[in-house]
């Protein structure tokens, strides 16, 4: 099946973020959820594997985590499994995110762009759901749309 539409995908990211995951685990949990991930994947390890992009590589604020998130979803989707295949489709499609992402008006660094809001405050929730779902939105448009899975929910 085609993915037909982005809404569950951008409904669990952000209740997950919600719910206190960081936005690079939020993205891959609903990508694993919402059926994009293979459901055979360990969660748990996929889970593990984020974490250290939460508030950008554990705080640092060098990356955004969402864009992180859309990168690992990438990485599940098309990544190679063997270092002897090119991986010329997924660097394309890993620079089309980031390229997009800038398009948008957003930095690939977080820190700066969330630096005057208040750690917990509604304003700096609000802002990161509004990156959450461009995120998601670039994710589709560039390339979930066009690929084939089976959504297992």
């Amino acid at each position: 099946m085609v993915i037909q539409d982005v809404t569950c995908l951008k409904e669990k990211a952000i209740e997950y973020f919600a719910n206190g995951y960081a936005c690079s685990e939020a993205l891959i949990r609903a990508a694993y959820e919402c059926g994009i991930i293979d459901k055979e994947s360990d969660i748990e390890l996929l889970n593990k594997i984020a974490s250290p992009f939460a508030g950008g590589i554990k705080s640092s604020g060098c990356v955004c985590g969402a864009l992180v998130g859309a990168q690992m979803t990438v990485g599940c989707l098309i990544g190679r499994k063997d270092i002897s295949y090119p991986n010329t489709m997924l660097q394309k499609a890993s620079r089309s995110l980031v390229e997009q992402f800038r398009q948008k008006g957003h930095i690939t660094c977080c820190k700066p762009a969330l630096d005057d809001l208040n750690e917990r405050s509604e304003e700096k929730f609000q802002a990161c759901s509004k990156i959450i779902e461009d995120v998601v939105d670039i994710l589709y448009e560039s390339i979930l749309k066009d690929i084939k899975y089976t959504t297992l929910i």
